[in-house]
């Protein structure tokens, strides 16, 4: 908004009026004193008038920016000022919480074997056992700082708690496993120890696990189909990325976390296993 004000003219003086008027060869009148104070009063009539419209201009002006600028955020909540991005972040870490976790302790290598339940064609079933795995893990730490919790990701897999061991991997001696506390608001679990894991230390964690075939939103180890011949056939498929590993297995689900794996899937006679890294070996078993 623009304001915009006209120039004021200088109101005429009665005096100098007077002494134009009165200027002839004659003697001036006597000066009066009232005559002086009324016209003082009346140079004064303009500069009020200036200090007055000044004042008006400003008030008006802080009126209009504070109505405009601070009324209209006063009642709103601190983060809604925030950026749109900001905004998005705050909403997704309320669905789910950007929980970093610890890093005293980084994995090296996991070796992990899953066997999965999939009814991959018609008149299979495995009973109570369809469309879930059972697992189980042996990983390698490298702890950073002595600390006595190992922390891994974990997102609708249960570990069982009385599998749970570990050693330390130079010396062969056994860690004497405290319990076990889920954290699901930070999809984790802690495994608290006796004994605390030395700095510089590697160490060995093995233990069972098992979980359910999820769908093709959820990610993770997933049940899926397609269509051969006119037939619709099942498949158990991943979902690894952005932090979906943490369906498949317990492991440290984050970029810096980088580690080998060997995995071995078992799975019936007849069907394949395909993966995106070259096959090591195929082994015939029984049931």
């Amino acid at each position: 908004m623009i304001f915009e004000a006209n120039s004021l003219s200088p109101a005429t003086s009665p005096c100098l009026q007077s002494s134009i008027r009165f200027k002839t060869s004659r003697p001036l009148p006597p000066e009066d004193d009232s005559l002086d104070t009324t016209s003082a009063a009346r140079n004064r009539i303009p500069l009020t008038a200036l200090l007055l419209f000044t004042f008006i201009f400003v008030l008006i002006v802080f009126v209009f920016v504070f109505f405009q600028v601070v009324c209209p955020f006063s009642n709103v909540p601190q983060k809604t000022l925030s950026t749109s991005k900001s905004n998005v972040s705050t909403a997704n870490r309320k669905k789910t919480p950007t929980i970093r976790l610890p890093t005293n302790n980084i994995p090296i290598h996991y070796d992990v074997t899953i066997k999965v339940f999939l009814p991959y064609k018609e008149g299979l079933s495995y009973g109570d056992l369809n469309n879930t795995i059972k697992g189980n893990a042996k990983i390698r730490l490298r702890c950073q700082k002595e600390n006595s919790v190992i922390v891994f990701h974990v997102k609708n897999l249960i570990v069982h708690h009385d599998s749970v061991r570990i050693f330390d991997a130079v010396r062969r001696n056994a860690i004497e496993v405290g319990k076990l506390i889920p954290r699901p608001e930070a999809e984790w679990i802690e495994i608290h120890t006796k004994q605390k894991f030395r700095s510089g230390g590697e160490y060995l964690v093995l233990f069972d696990y098992s979980a359910k075939l999820g769908g093709s939103v959820q990610g993770g180890l997933y049940r899926s189909s397609y269509v051969e011949n006119g037939k619709r056939k099942w498949m158990a498929t991943t979902q690894m990325q952005t932090h979906d590993a943490r369906r498949l297995l317990p492991c440290m689900d984050e970029p810096a976390m980088k580690a080998e794996f060997l995995l071995t899937v078992i799975h019936p006679v007849g069907t394949n296993a395909i993966s995106n890294s070259e096959k090591n070996k195929t082994t015939l078993i029984s049931r």
